[in-house]
């Protein structure tokens, strides 16, 4: 989203913050997938969050993950070539 998140947040706040679980809140345009897995990696308990190999799994076969990233590379690289 580019934004910066607890952007009117000192740092001891921020921190005392996340440690009771505040997250950033999304916008409409970042991806429900992307927001799931963004989700479940913020986790309280370390034992709940997603390994490496489960994240890379996600990231290779959900579709989502793929069209998105697709798209996203797609517009990059169009919008590079006409400035």
């Amino acid at each position: 989203t580019t934004e910066k998140p607890f952007h009117n947040v000192n740092s001891v706040s921020l921190m005392v913050n996340i440690i009771n679980g505040s997250r950033p809140e999304f916008t409409d345009q970042v991806p429900q997938s992307y927001q799931d897995l963004i989700k479940a990696c913020w986790s309280q308990n370390p034992e709940d969050r997603p390994t490496f190999d489960q994240i890379l799994f996600q990231l290779k076969n959900n579709k989502e993950f793929i069209f998105y990233f697709t798209f996203f590379i797609n517009i990059r690289y169009t919008s590079k070539k006409f400035i």
